[in-house]
């Protein structure tokens, strides 16, 4: 059985949520806001995609777009102007963004219980415990990446060995045909490599948007690094570079004519965006 869930207000938009441990859920009911910095980032980079183009819409991807605490708010950000196109490979976590969709109100978000990759096939994905798993976003459907954490002491619960299995369907974002895509995120768990390899028509069709996507602490998981770079390097050959701000990677392209340049300030409590010419 799944846990009981309930409708909760926050300041991002109205969502179905379980009462679990899951920390994403959690910071959502008692915060009312998830990942903020990420939002803000996001949207100054959609809105800079707008004003150079004719009709100044275009598509946000969401992958891994757990309960929706990233699309949500930028599909009520957006709602007169973009569509976003969210996956989600876990299909409780997928009922409950799409019953969020329902109380928002949304028709301008189109959401998968597919995951991404470079191929489409029938893949096996760890069932973690709804109720009791503390981070469910966490979850990895790379066996490599769970082994990795696991001996770095930083797995989770769907990192153990023996942990109950099921099976997904997996596809390419190129399969989706998506001509104007406005922004990539990626919150995909080790992931994001085949997913960019499984996007590149796509990225190239649409002028190289931005991209966001999760960077790991090589130094306290050592093993990681191989994988990470191959990431970094992928992204630079596709003609990317790459600002960090603590664990959240901003992709911008080089033959863009402006860039979003970002810091923080304030020992780090303060975020500043600006636009400049490259």
């Amino acid at each position: 059985m799944l846990p009981n869930a309930t409708v909760v207000e926050t300041r991002i938009g109205r969502f179905l949520l379980f009462e679990c441990m899951d920390g994403i859920t959690r910071h959502l009911r008692r915060d009312g806001i998830w990942e903020p910095t990420m939002l803000q980032i996001a949207k100054v980079l959609v809105r800079m995609e707008g004003s150079g183009t004719a009709g100044g819409g275009g598509t946000i991807v969401d992958g891994g777009a757990n309960v929706g605490a990233f699309t949500i708010p930028m599909a009520l950000e957006f709602r007169h102007s973009h569509r976003l196109v969210g996956f989600e490979v876990q299909r409780p976590l997928y009922h409950l963004l799409c019953g969020s969709l329902a109380l928002n109100g949304l028709d301008n978000v189109l959401v998968h219980n597919l995951a991404l990759g470079e191929r489409m096939d029938v893949i096996d994905i760890p069932v973690p415990d709804y109720a009791s798993d503390t981070n469910l976003g966490a979850l990895s459907l790379d066996p490599e990446v769970r082994r990795i954490r696991r001996e770095a002491g930083l797995g989770c619960d769907t990192d153990r060995a023996g942990v109950r299995m099921g099976q997904a369907s997996m596809v390419r974002l190129d399969d989706f045909a998506i001509g104007d895509l406005s922004l990539l995120k990626l919150d995909v768990e080790g992931m994001e490599l085949p997913v960019l390899k499984g996007a590149a028509e796509t990225l190239k069709r649409s002028g190289f948007p931005p991209i966001l996507c999760e960077l790991w602490d090589a130094d306290a998981m050592p093993g990681i690094r191989a994988p990470q770079q191959a990431l970094l390097s992928h992204l630079s050959e596709l003609g990317y570079d790459m600002q960090v701000i603590d664990d959240l990677a901003v992709a911008q392209h080089r033959g863009r004519s402006v860039v979003l340049k970002i810091r923080l300030e304030d020992e780090g409590r303060r975020l500043a965006c600006e636009i400049a010419d490259r």
